[in-house]
């Protein structure tokens, strides 16, 4: 399996990164991280993603 991102879906996580990093840099790197280690376990295995 291949997750491809679209580019309003990365638009979106640059928005919320932005926004979050308003306040927090640190808490802004660690959902931006979640998000893409989310979409990255998807791909090995779809039917158990957190």
């Amino acid at each position: 399996m291949v997750v491809v991102w679209s580019k309003s879906a990365i638009a979106e996580l640059r928005k919320a990164f932005n926004y979050i990093a308003l306040d927090s840099l640190k808490n802004a790197e660690m959902v931006r991280d979640t998000l893409i280690d989310m979409t990255i376990d998807l791909t090995k295995d779809p039917e158990n993603i957190h």
